[in-house]
């Protein structure tokens, strides 16, 4: 389980799937409450990829510069420099720094959005709602 929880990708398809569920549920029965739901779906996914570190039990790296390459010692582009494989602990540390500071915030401020606003759908569509 914690190995799905710390895949950036399954998570971020898992919150788009959530989403388009919503709103076609939302749709299909005429009252988009069930979008609003789905959106904290979408919040709790984003959540997640923002813990990442707490799933693969790994800090992040410190940013060290290289003084040979001018670059952090845990980057890929100082690896690539020094023509050398880029190790797995820098490519978890990648996906590790893109969870947190792109796809978790912004994952979590989507899913904020539909789930605070995504009723307001009925209206749009001239559904009763509830």
């Amino acid at each position: 389980m914690k190995r799905l929880l710390a895949n950036n990708r399954f998570l971020v398809t898992l919150s788009i799937v959530a989403a388009v569920a919503g709103f076609i549920t939302g749709y299909v029965k005429r009252d988009f409450y069930w979008f609003a739901r789905f959106g904290a779906l979408v919040v709790g996914f984003g959540i997640a990829l923002v813990s990442r570190t707490a799933f693969t039990g790994r800090d992040l790296l410190l940013n060290v510069t290289a003084a040979d390459t001018r670059e952090n010692i845990n980057s890929p582009e100082h690896f690539m420099k020094l023509g050398e494989p880029i190790p797995e602990y820098v490519a978890t540390d990648v996906a590790a720094r893109k969870a947190i500071n792109l796809f978790g915030p912004a994952i979590t401020f989507v899913g904020t959005a539909i789930w605070g606003f995504g009723d307001l759908l009925n209206t749009l569509f001239h559904f009763a709602g509830k």
